[in-house]
């Protein structure tokens, strides 16, 4: 993963359909624009959730893996190895991006997080 990205701007859409993306919908009212790949996760599919997210950035087919809801879930699993799974991929050679609307504050992505209204890859 190139990099995680707390996002905080008001619009994404716009960005998402001139690239690669796929959303990953949990517990939120986020939805993707027409023809980006989405999947809906409600309470209690915290793990599926995180599951999709490792297999799309795993894959490298996307340029950035959109995550709304990630501080839900990362609260309903309570488990720091998500954490240090994202903080071992972050790779500036890597392909993917993880974005998430979720302000974020966790001491183990402090040194990989960035904060940004915009998405100029």
């Amino acid at each position: 993963m190139a990099r995680m990205v707390v996002y905080e701007g008001s619009d994404i859409c716009g960005e998402l359909s001139s690239m690669k993306a796929a959303v990953i919908s949990y517990s939120s009212a986020f939805k993707a624009p027409a023809g980006i790949l989405e999947k809906s996760f409600g309470k209690g599919g915290a793990a599926q959730a995180v599951s999709q997210m490792k297999r799309w950035i795993s894959s490298a087919s996307f340029d950035v893996v959109v995550f709304a809801g990630f501080g839900e879930a990362l609260s309903e699993l309570k488990d720091d190895d998500l954490l240090f799974w994202i903080k071992d991929h972050v790779d500036p050679f890597s392909r993917t991006s993880l974005v998430v609307f979720d302000d974020v504050s966790s001491p183990v992505l402090s040194k990989v997080v960035e904060k940004r209204t915009d998405l100029k890859f």
